[in-house]
Order: C-alpha cells, then sequence, then structure tokens
C-alpha cells in the first residue's frame, strides 16, 4: 500500500494498537455520556476536537517530509603512502603476535576506516 510504504512493521503496530485503543475510548464515551444524560453537541464536539490533535500527534510522529533536497557532495579523497619495515626484526615476538602481525592488522584497520582514500 502506498500509504504505508515507508513505515516499519512496529510503527503499524503502534497506530493499530492506538486505533484499537481509542475506539474502545470512544464506546466508553458513549456509555457514560448516555448514563450522564448528557447533550451530545458537546460530546461530539470535544470528539472532534480530541480527534484532529491525536491526528496530527501521529502525522508528528511519522516525521513526514516533503520533496527532497539534491546537493552535491564533494568526496574529499587523499594518497596515502605507506611504509613498513619488512626486515628480520619484524618478526620479533615483543608485541604478540609479531611486530609485522600488528602492523598488519593496523594497516587493515586504517584502510577500512578510510574508504574514499587511496592507499599505495
Amino acid at each position: 500500500m502506498e500509504l504505508f510504504s515507508g513505515l516499519e512493521e512496529t510503527e503499524i503496530a503502534f497506530i493499530a494498537l492506538f486505533l484499537l485503543f481509542y475506539i474502545i475510548y470512544l464506546i466508553r464515551l458513549a456509555l457514560v455520556s448516555k448514563g450522564f444524560k448528557l447533550e451530545y453537541r458537546s460530546v461530539i464536539f470535544k470528539f472532534i476536537i480530541r480527534s484532529v490533535y491525536f491526528f496530527l500527534l501521529l502525522i508528528a510522529l511519522l516525521g513526514p517530509t516533503f520533496g527532497g533536497i539534491k546537493k552535491e557532495i564533494k568526496a574529499v579523497s587523499k594518497d596515502v603512502y605507506i611504509i613498513l619495515d619488512l626486515s628480520a626484526s619484524m618478526n620479533a615476538q615483543d608485541i604478540l603476535p609479531s611486530r609485522l602481525l600488528k602492523a598488519k592488522k593496523e594497516l587493515e584497520t586504517l584502510i577500512s576506516h578510510s574508504p574514499s582514500d587511496r592507499f599505495c
């Protein structure tokens, strides 16, 4: 359905639950007004006012947006040159598992956190 295209299942469930409770409230309101023999004009007027502000509250909670904003985004990228020592001393075990493997893990982390940069 076009009306519910941007809603998640939880939002639809909360709206349905709200409508169910609101219908129960309206039935209770009608029974109470009949019991007190109130004028239906005042009850209907209050019902219309409450319905309008509940409907507007629901719309506000859904957060509608109108139109789209097209904005040009410039990606800033850098050329990054990495120099790594590959001598035998990098196989020392003072940093576990070794200096070379630790450097490799750190480089992988650096590359994954900078997707727009070019690494050489």
